[in-house]
């Protein structure tokens, strides 16, 4: 086995010094996001983060709940832009909402770490969606931004619930089964 890696670098060496291996090397071409892939992919890092936060409230799955849908909202507007290139080339249709995103101030160090990362990733999905043409898709592009929003405010609250138990000195957060009457 040795030999053999030996040989292939003394083929190699000699081919060098030949000339044969100095031909330029060929670009490869990659292809770039459409503009509403830029917008999915950090939905998807959310919904990946919030899925393995060790916190899974109720307002946890909510938020899970919004980025699912305002994911298949973008889905849809990319099927539509697809189908339609003069609907694609709209100006984007400016929000209606203005999410908070601001974080709240964490009681202990590494604190809701999942759901702070799923936050940044809405805040980011949020500003790409603004930024992408395409009109309002029928509608779909405006229950995008409230989904956002909806899911911002769901984690939000998940994360001062958090926080407040663990002030509290609570470890569990309440279920999200209803109460047995």
């Amino acid at each position: 086995m040795k030999d053999f890696g030996i040989g292939v670098f003394l083929v190699l060496t000699m081919a060098l010094s030949f000339g044969a291996a100095k031909a330029p090397l060929q670009e490869q071409s990659v292809p770039l996001m459409t503009p509403l892939e830029h917008v999915r992919d950090p939905l998807k890092r959310a919904l990946s983060a919030l899925s393995r936060a060790a916190n899974q409230s109720c307002d946890v799955k909510e938020a899970i709940r919004d980025v699912k849908l305002a994911l298949t909202e973008v889905t849809a507007g990319e099927a539509l832009l697809t189908r339609n290139a003069d609907v694609a080339a709209l100006p984007p249709l400016p929000p209606d909402v203005t999410p908070d995103f601001t974080l709240p101030p964490r009681p202990a160090p590494r604190r809701n770490e999942m759901l702070e990362d799923g936050l940044k990733n809405l805040q980011t999905a949020f500003r790409r969606l603004s930024e992408a043409g395409g009109g309002d898709w029928r509608g779909g592009r405006d229950q995008a931004y409230h989904r956002i929003d909806d899911a911002a405010k769901h984690l939000i609250a998940a994360i001062k619930a958090s926080n407040a138990a663990f002030r509290d000195g609570r470890q569990e957060l309440p279920s999200c089964k209803p109460e047995p009457l």
